[in-house]
């Protein structure tokens, strides 16, 4: 499995301690010594290689990434001209990707997420790998601990599908909005809805085929910027494309009608 890092984000949410100077994927918010992107990196040891890790992030933080990253190398540092949302920076990342492997498993994971149970969750991710080897697109779910708001959820089916193994993995019912507080507690009373954690695992082909026939306009502009990955004209052509394509979420995009 390769694993593209989401990392674009400002800082907005986390003001005045995280700034667009310095935002929090890159700065060591929990007090562990290392920032949030160095501990998720972290995370994934002993399941994805250093030459296997892939991190998205905005031209600005191009130079905060590699220092705070040495071992990682600097090619698979992929840069977005500005943010367009999760959607192109995603395509973006299995562009590059497909490129180097068009039978990739790619691993989608966000520099900004605290995770205490260190080896639970590469069991998940693992577990999710095997599904996608199956040819599903898996999301990764939170069992909710309490009605929360703010969060989108996720209702699954009833039985495990077959794609199982050490851990249950579920057919996706269907995604939903933030709820509000009367229909977040029937959600987490009913026991089969999930907090999201954004995380997806698939074949890069797979999700690259989702693109194309739900969002054919962003997929037409990212085959025109794979094309040109590794000419000379690689960075033109990006920054050309890149503009023209629609400001959109994975979840929205792909995600909530995949099949």
């Amino acid at each position: 499995m390769y694993v593209a890092i989401l990392a674009g984000g400002v800082g907005t949410r986390l003001w005045p301690r995280s700034r667009q100077a310095l935002p929090k994927q890159f700065s060591d918010v929990t007090g562990c010594g290392r920032t949030m992107i160095q501990a998720t990196v972290d995370r994934l040891q002993g399941l994805v290689a250093l030459s296997d890790i892939y991190v998205i992030t905005g031209r600005r933080y191009r130079h905060l990434a590699q220092a705070q990253l040495p071992d990682i190398p600097a090619e698979n540092i992929i840069v977005e001209p500005s943010g367009r949302n999760t959607g192109p920076a995603i395509g973006l990342a299995c562009m590059h990707l497909h490129r180097r492997d068009p039978n990739a498993i790619i691993g989608l994971l966000h520099a900004d997420h605290v995770i205490q149970d260190v080896e639970a969750y590469r069991d998940v991710l693992r577990q999710a790998e095997l599904a996608a080897q199956g040819d599903y697109v898996a999301v990764l779910g939170i069992r909710p601990q309490f009605p929360h708001t703010g969060y989108g959820y996720i209702k699954r089916t009833g039985q495990p599908l077959p794609a199982s193994d050490t851990l249950p993995v579920y057919a996706v019912d269907r995604f939903l909005e933030k709820p509000d507080q009367a229909t977040a507690e029937r959600f987490v009373a009913e026991g089969s809805y999930y907090w999201n954690a954004g995380n997806f695992i698939s074949r890069v082909g797979r999700l690259l085929g989702e693109f194309e026939r739900q969002l054919p306009e962003l997929y037409a502009g990212l085959q025109e910027i794979g094309a040109a990955l590794g000419s000379s004209d690689a960075e033109q052509v990006l920054d050309e494309v890149w503009e023209t394509l629609p400001n959109i979420s994975i979840d929205h995009g792909v995600m909530e009608h995949a099949q």
